[in-house]
């Protein structure tokens, strides 16, 4: 089990191969925040412009704490 583990953490990758695990890594994470940015767009309503967009980025990026906070306090 430890030579298991000594020869995956000694794998060596180059900085195109981060870019693109950081890539596909993060493929769901933003679909979700697209998901639920789409059917919770109350933030959205009353934003113009670039705090509009401001709104949307923040919706995708931080669903699970817009989420988390939908769930512990529905109004």
């Amino acid at each position: 089990m430890v030579g298991v583990l000594r020869k995956v953490f000694a794998y060596e990758m180059t900085i195109a191969e981060w870019i693109g695990l950081a890539i596909l890594v993060n493929i769901p994470h933003v679909l979700l925040g697209l998901l639920w940015t789409a059917t919770h767009p109350d933030h959205l309503a009353g934003a113009h412009g670039l705090e509009k967009a401001a709104a949307l980025v923040g919706g995708v990026a931080f669903w699970p704490v817009l989420w988390v906070a939908a769930v512990a306090c529905p109004t």
